[in-house]
């Protein structure tokens, strides 16, 4: 089937254009020298807007999410990472010093589509305990699959992403790549979600695909 839509999360290094056949749906560029709030939500759909949050999910995290960590500058978002303890609360709601504050963004009260190519810039970091993650989830809150994993990355092996993807029944589907050192320089990240497959590019260059339908 034809490629529907192109979502690209651009800055100060632009990917390519999408090909023939596509239709921009969803650009999100970062200028001036704060984030458009309107497009991007600093925490998880279940946090307090403002107040920073934590993951609930099954991997206990070390740090609390903070807006005042995400940084727009040069036609970048930053998301910026400090091993500064910081109170925070629990996934239980009890308060909680989380030893790290850290940032994250989400279009997930702005923007949903199904099916089409996904493409994101970005400069990965190094060092024990980061793990930057892309993560596609479904709108519909009240489940958690599917899930696809653009790229996921621990610090100490930059050069091995995890592409995944994790349907609602049925085996999980994984691969680590062999790649370039990805906190070297900028690098493109690509998903083409079709209603029969998944394919994975980095750099432009497939480097994963599950046939399946979704």
């Amino acid at each position: 089937s034809p490629k529907c839509d192109y979502v690209g999360i651009q800055n100060k290094h632009p990917p390519k254009l999408p090909s023939p056949g596509m239709h921009l749906a969803f650009d999100g560029t970062f200028t001036g020298s704060s984030l458009d709030t309107q497009v991007w939500d600093t925490c998880f759909w279940y946090s307090a807007q403002g107040s920073g949050c934590t993951h609930s999910g099954v991997y206990p995290e070390s740090e609390w999410y903070l807006p005042s960590q995400d940084v727009v500058s040069d036609g970048a978002l930053n998301l910026a990472a400090s091993p500064v303890p910081i109170a925070g609360t629990s996934t239980q709601g009890s308060p909680e010093t989380f030893p790290c504050r850290s940032g994250m963004v989400t279009t997930d009260q702005s923007f949903t589509f199904t099916y089409g190519y996904v493409q994101v810039v970005a400069r990965l970091p190094k060092g024990r305990n980061t793990w930057p993650a892309l993560w596609m989830l479904p709108a519909n809150h009240a489940i958690a699959l599917p899930e696809i994993d653009i790229m996921e990355v621990i610090g100490t092996d930059t050069s091995r992403p995890s592409m995944a993807f994790h349907p609602a029944d049925g085996p999980q589907y994984r691969l680590g790549p062999n790649t370039a050192d990805l906190s070297s320089g900028w690098h493109t990240f690509g998903l083409d979600w079709e209603p029969g497959s998944i394919s994975w590019y980095v750099d432009g260059t497939e480097v994963f695909t599950v046939t399946k339908k979704i």
